[in-house]
Formats: C-alpha cells, structure tokens, sequence
C-alpha cells in the first residue's frame, strides 16, 4: 500500500514524474497537498508534503499519524510494514518541531517563458473589448481601461501549446502521449516585474462548481511571487485573489497598495518582505472560506501567523461575501471599507492616537458604510459569517467601550447593511467568546487584564 490509498478517491491529479497533488486532509486547498507514492529515496509508502501546514512532510507513516492520529506501530501495520525496532522515538507521537520562518527568494520563469508570455497577453488583450471579455471585467467591476493599463486580457477559446514552445520539459501524460499545456479560455491576469510578465492565471470560462479542474489555471513554469500594486510606504491591502486585488487597487487609488498572495498559506518571498515592513498598517484581508475537515479556515489560521511577523497588520474582513470582490457586489463601496481599515492608521499618529478617539472615529465611518432605510428583517446575516457562534450577538445603537479598538485579536465588527445596527462576534480561532453585553461592563481589554 502507498500514501494514495489513504488520500480521497478522484481528489488528486497527476502532475508526472510520479508526482500527485490535491487538496490537503488538513487545510484544505486546492493543490496544495503533494504525494509522491514512489519516491526515488524508497519512503514507506511513498512521500509528501503540504505547502501549508506541514512543508518539512514525510513518509507515509508520518503522514498517518499527522492526519489519522495513528501511532507509528499503527502506521506500520496499515501498511503492512514491519515497525523499526531501532528507533524508538517513532513509538512516541512527537510534537513537530516549529522551524524559524525565513523568507525564500522567488522563483523567476526562463526567458523563453517571458518571451512566449508576453506574445500570449498581447494576444489576449486584442480581446479584451470583445462581448465576453467585457462581461468578463463587468462581472469584477472592472474598468476595460484600467484592465488594458494593468495588462489583463481575455483568451477566446481553449488552447494546448507544446511545451517547449515555453521553455519547458516535455513530458507524457496519463496515456503515455506527448503532453500540452492548457491555456484555458477566461480573464487573463499576469503579474509583472521589472523585466516583464512572471505569472500568468487565467480564470476559466467554463468553470463549474464541483469540476475536476480549478477555477484559475496559472500556466506552468511562471514564478511565484505575490501580485503587487501599488508604491512602498503606503498602507497595504492584503488579499488572496488577483482580482480582488485589481479592484482594490482600482477603487482605492492612492488610499493603499496591494498584494495578492494566491492563497492564504503562501508566504512573503524575499523581493516583497521589504514592501511589506515599510507599510504603517497591513489590512489582512484574507478570503472567509469554509472551514476544512477540522472545522478550521485557512484565513484564520493565517492571521495567526501575519500577526507574529508583521506586528502592524490588522485583521480586516470584507463586511460581506468572503472575499472584497463578493463584498463590492453587494452594494458596499471597496474605497470606504479601506477608509475605514486605516482610520487612525497613518505614519504620523498611529502609535498616538488615543484609542477612545480612533474607536469613535471608526464608529462614524462605520455607520456611513450603512446603507439608509434598511430593514432589519430583510437583512440575512453575510453568507461568511457563521450564525450559529455562541460570541455572536446583535447590538442596536448600542456604542462598545472606548478602550475596544474592535480590532484586536479576538473581537471585530461584521458590518450588516442595516440602518443603526451592527453585529459583534469573536474571531472563530479564539476559544474565549465574550458577549456584547459583557463587554459593556469591562473597564479594560479582558486579553489585556489576563496577560498581567
């Protein structure tokens, strides 16, 4: 038996060279879990590894007791291996050990890959003012001039390129033929650098709930890094989505830079941890998905982590949807919500500014993201937003002490579109849920007060 037998049937796709990928049993995703059920170094069952939460991986016995909380004799006998007597340390489930986080350098495409890009996106942005590529951009309310100026395009139909026409290996695929490289019909996003075009996603036409291939195809042998948008030393939105991030960017001109990092598990690279420390305040603004196998979502998960390397970062939610773009379309302008975000929050006064002052402040813009003459019976909770969370509780005109900045790590604000009502919930990572009506009788933050 190897590690496949333990992963979900139709889940994971072959990549080649022996190598499998799909969503991680943990954290979810889409692909970024990676099996190799024959690794070359002869692993029990095969290797793997999760570019989210578990990078160091292992075997496959590691891998059943990380994610089927088997002892290694257990592991052993699922697979039908005889245990190691010699190493008695596999007996005990030992903790894995955090390495210290260092940022590591992009990854940057051939020169061949940026020539046959560059063609590609010009290409694609002859097409751009056709029917479908303008639907395309008015379905993220996006400006066809900005796209044009930010080098979106729209490809028209399915194309399979020979990959070395993009400086890439051959390989085979799954019958043993020459394999291509799909370049989906849909929105054409790249991400650029100063020697051009490094990443290229398309986000498909055709996709469908529940199809076996993703919603945004990046064209193999592209880089990594984060799409960036915007100068260093503003405030920076950060986001998963590149679109998300063009809207922002569109919305909020020179309130804020972007960054759009593909995925909430991906990490600074090296080129951008610079841009980031320059920033006064990081709006973590990470999409609000569905919680995985365990009952965890990735963006919370991720916060976490941003909050320890990056000390001025905020969590800041889209008030609605899960993600910005989802957000703008219910009707609450993207500018707005940033304005809120960095209320209080410039280079000058941040460290200054009384907190009771910043709260009333926020209170304000709050209320003016509100739109006037809702009801609240017609007002559903936003489709993110988990209505069965015991910390959840309406306030109606109802303002929270002034020593609540509503930004810190276990309490924020869901705005609902509802005139002079707001909804308070704890953050769902945080084990401590505190109501509303208890925090009204607070003198001081009770994280604060616990800390001393």
């Amino acid at each position: 038996m190897d590690i496949l037998s333990f992963l979900p049937a139709g889940q994971f796709k072959h990549k080649g060279h022996g190598e499998w990928a799909g969503p991680c049993p943990g954290c979810g995703g889409t692909d970024r879990f990676i099996a190799w059920p024959e690794h070359p170094s002869g692993a029990t069952g095969g290797k793997y590894l999760c570019r989210g939460c578990k990078p160091e991986g292992g075997d496959c016995t590691q891998f059943l007791r990380d994610f089927h909380g088997m002892s290694y004799p257990d592991a052993c006998a699922a697979l039908q291996v005889e245990p190691r007597q010699n190493s008695a340390e596999h007996f005990a489930r030992q903790p894995t050990k955090e390495r210290p986080w260092e940022p590591e350098p992009e990854r940057q495409p051939s020169e061949q890959w940026r020539q046959r890009a560059e063609t590609f996106l010009a290409e694609c942005r002859e097409h751009l003012s056709s029917e479908a590529g303008r639907a395309a951009l008015y379905g993220r309310a996006l400006a066809i001039e900005f796209a044009l100026r930010h080098g979106l395009g729209w490809n028209p139909t399915d194309r399979y390129d020979a990959p070395e026409a993009w400086g890439l290996e051959p390989w085979l695929n799954s019958k043993g033929n020459p394999g291509k490289l799909f370049l989906p019909a849909g929105l054409v996003v790249p991400t650029f650098r100063k020697a051009g075009p490094v990443a290229v996603k398309i986000r498909r036409r055709d996709w469908q709930p529940g199809d076996a291939w993703p919603k945004y195809q990046a064209v193999k042998g592209g880089g990594n890094g984060a799409l960036i948008l915007g100068k260093p030393g503003l405030p920076v939105a950060l986001v998963e989505s590149e679109l998300d991030a063009l809207l922002i960017a569109q919305e909020a001109p020179g309130l804020c830079s972007v960054m759009a990092l593909g995925s909430a598990s991906n990490r600074p690279h090296t080129a951008t941890v610079d841009f980031l420390k320059a920033a006064p305040v990081i709006l973590v603004a990470l999409d609000f998905d569905q919680p995985d196998a365990r009952g965890q979502r990735a963006g919370a998960r991720a916060w976490a982590w941003w909050r320890e390397h990056f000390p001025q970062s905020r969590r800041w939610p889209p008030a609605a949807g899960k993600a910005p773009g989802e957000m703008h379309q219910t009707g609450i302008p993207v500018r707005m919500w940033v304005e809120v975000g960095l209320v209080g929050e410039t280079r000058q006064d941040a460290p200054h500014a009384p907190r009771a002052a910043r709260h009333d402040a926020e209170s304000e813009a709050v209320a003016a993201m509100q739109p006037v003459g809702a009801h609240e019976a017609e007002q559903p909770l936003p489709s993110w937003c988990r209505a069965d969370c015991h910390g959840l509780e309406k306030s109606i005109a109802q303002p929270l002490p002034g020593w609540c900045s509503t930004r810190c790590e276990h309490f924020h604000q869901l705005a609902i579109p509802a005139a002079g009502m707001s909804w308070w919930c704890c953050q769902e990572e945080d084990e401590t849920h505190w109501r509303r009506s208890r925090l009204g009788s607070m003198a001081e933050c009770p994280l604060e007060e616990g800390r001393r």
